[in-house]
């Protein structure tokens, strides 16, 4: 079975700049979600066939005109080459589109796949694989009127197999959907081989908190489908600091947040910033601190997040850092000891994997496939429902018990071997020669 049977095909992506961007950073990538599953796959696969049939997070036009192109290049490519026997396509449900019940079917674009499959399965008689990175299927299922359900059910009908991500997703598609070939695949990471070793300075735990991911250079028509996901994610890192400012007398000096990932596009709009250097003993690097803000809104009582940490007077318990390069995230994990990542962030497998690579412990939400990469209690604590009791618990063991910090860290590097990016290849390899045979 050699991969030049198959066709990869999915949203647009670039490789050059994320090729240059993680050239000397092991473990790290420059994008998230089905993005950084493409790009894993580009890297490694040889030869990786792949043709854009969706535009992400562009307006309806530019979506439109991406899936045409799209859908001719797949024409082309399907009869210029005969060698091609499977079609896999790789796809995710975008957070905003499972949080607002409101849309139907055309908004996740269900009608064009459905218009591909029939391409792929009928006019060419090529077997179809359809990938869906991340979790969110079975409530954007949910949120479809009785058309769009049809619709997605025909498509699954047309599928010869599908792939997930977790047991969860599994047990939907094939009780929900009667879909008969469903396999569990992972997202991968390169594996970082150094051993990275957290320590503490004078006792003092660093808290990693990831809350969001970069969302600049989006259409016009994006802003409306991303709010909802902002106003949530904004939220939660106000119910983060509500914890820091209720436990202040047992934090202080003892626990430090460090709030990164929200850069500037994420719904807190620009913001001063001035240069922050940290002395810790395995790099020198400068980070970005945003400490002020002008002209500065958002949902959260029109108040850029800094103003929020000053009114609470946490800037001795919350640091506010930019990690929008990989070297700079790099760093950020070698510095933390607890990694807290946030509820709902639909791209978040890529950061949460990332983490368990530099050997961290991880505080996450009970879903999905979070059960898949955080173990309760061995590698990390999960956090059922939005409980800010249960996250202060969580930090709270890690106070009374910093020498778990290091043994959960290790754990974690131990559990992150089995989504090595070569054996979820060998796996896809073993996959497809079930399904050509």
């Amino acid at each position: 079975m050699c991969f030049n049977q198959i066709l990869f095909i999915g949203p647009a992506f670039r490789t050059k700049d994320t090729l240059a961007q993680i050239e000397n950073t092991p473990g790290l990538s420059g994008k998230e979600g089905v993005s950084h599953v493409l790009d894993d796959y580009a890297r490694h696969i040889h030869p990786f066939k792949y043709v854009a049939c969706l535009r992400q997070e562009v307006g309806m036009l530019l979506s439109l005109w991406g899936y045409f192109m799209g859908a001719v290049k797949l024409f082309y490519y399907l009869m210029a080459d005969p060698e091609i026997k499977i079609v896999h396509f790789l796809d995710e449900i975008p957070e905003p589109y499972q949080r607002d019940h409101k849309r139907r079917y055309w908004t996740c674009d269900f009608f064009g796949k459905y218009l591909l499959c029939i391409l792929i399965r009928i006019v060419f008689n090529k077997k179809f694989v359809y990938h869906i990175n991340g979790d969110g299927f079975s409530p954007c299922y949910a949120a479809r009127g009785a058309f769009g359900k049809a619709v997605i059910r025909r498509l699954f009908f047309l599928t010869d197999m599908v792939l997930c991500p977790s047991e969860e997703d599994l047990a939907f598609f094939k009780g929900k959907l009667k879909c008969k070939l469903v396999f569990i695949v992972s997202e991968g990471i390169e594996l970082q081989q150094d051993k990275v070793d957290h320590c503490m300075d004078r006792g003092l735990i660093h808290l990693l908190y990831f809350g969001g991911s970069e969302m600049s250079n989006k259409g016009s028509g994006e802003a409306d489908k991303l709010k909802s996901t902002q106003n949530y994610l904004q939220k939660q890192l106000l119910d983060l600091l509500s914890v820091m400012e209720e436990n202040r007398g047992l934090f202080q000096g003892k626990i430090k947040l460090l709030i990164a990932g929200l850069q500037p596009g994420n719904g807190f709009k620009k913001a001063q910033q001035k240069r922050l250097k940290y002395q810790q003993p395995f790099d020198n690097k400068t980070y970005t601190t945003i400490t002020d803000s002008t002209d500065y809104s958002t949902d959260l009582g029109k108040k850029c997040i800094w103003e929020v940490i000053h009114q609470k007077h946490l800037e001795d318990l919350v640091s506010y850092v930019d990690c929008s390069t990989p070297s700079l995230k790099s760093s950020l994990f070698k510095m933390a000891n607890i990694c807290l990542m946030p509820a709902g962030d639909g791209r978040g497998r890529t950061r949460y994997l990332e983490a368990m690579n530099y050997g961290l412990p991880i505080i996450a939400t009970a879903k999905g496939s979070n059960y898949d990469m955080v173990l309760n209690g061995i590698n990390g604590f999960l956090i059922r429902g939005e409980q800010k009791g249960g996250v202060r618990s969580a930090i709270r063991h890690f106070l009374l018990h910093p020498t778990d910090a290091s043994l959960m860290g290790a754990a974690s590097k131990e559990l992150v071997q089995k989504f090595d990016i070569q054996n979820v290849l060998v796996k896809l390899k073993f996959i497809y020669s079930n399904l050509l045979n």
